[in-house]
């Protein structure tokens, strides 16, 4: 079957290769006798220039800053001694790795006479429960007050001189 069906696949296409074409030839000399574009100049390229690094006493550029060596390197008086500073040897709290723009208040119950927030990790759905001292945030908030519809956190917060300053946040209810 094969060596019958064989020779008339190669008669068709030798025929299919002798048809005119006196349209492909003609459509050849029309692009040929169009005029040649210019060929455009090649772009200048600047000879490359060497930097030297003339900044080995700096501190490097990709290192984070600590904020004990940035106080090191601010004007020391910058600094107060009553300005509020966080206590690197409390133990972290389960919402302190948590980001405030994560956390949902979704209400408020009251135990045994005191107030307690009910804030949701909309990351994971799991359901807090905060009340006065608890920590939360990662800028080391602390609950000061809880009510029905919001909270009051007392941030510590670098201000970017080596030192650091306090700052009230307002959790509300349902944002």
């Amino acid at each position: 079957m094969m060596r019958k069906l064989f020779p008339l696949m190669a008669l068709t296409l030798l025929v299919g290769c002798s048809t005119n074409t006196d349209d492909l030839e003609a459509w050849l000399k029309e692009v040929h006798s169009r005029p040649v574009p210019p060929i455009k100049p090649l772009p200048e390229f600047k000879p490359y220039e060497p930097f030297e690094y003339q900044a080995e006493n700096l501190r490097s550029p990709f290192m984070k800053v600590v904020p004990e060596a940035a106080a090191e390197l601010a004007n020391l008086d910058a600094c107060s001694i009553n300005d509020p500073k966080p206590d690197p040897n409390r133990p972290k709290e389960e919402l302190e790795k948590i980001s405030l723009q994560t956390l949902t208040m979704v209400g408020s119950i009251e135990k045994g006479g005191q107030r307690w927030a009910l804030i949701r990790d909309e990351n994971t759905g799991l359901v807090y429960q905060v009340t006065n001292g608890n920590h939360m945030g990662l800028d080391n908030g602390k609950v000061i007050e809880v009510n029905e519809t919001y909270i009051k956190l007392l941030e510590i917060v670098p201000n970017g001189r080596g030192c650091w300053e306090s700052r009230t946040v307002t959790l509300e209810l349902g944002q």
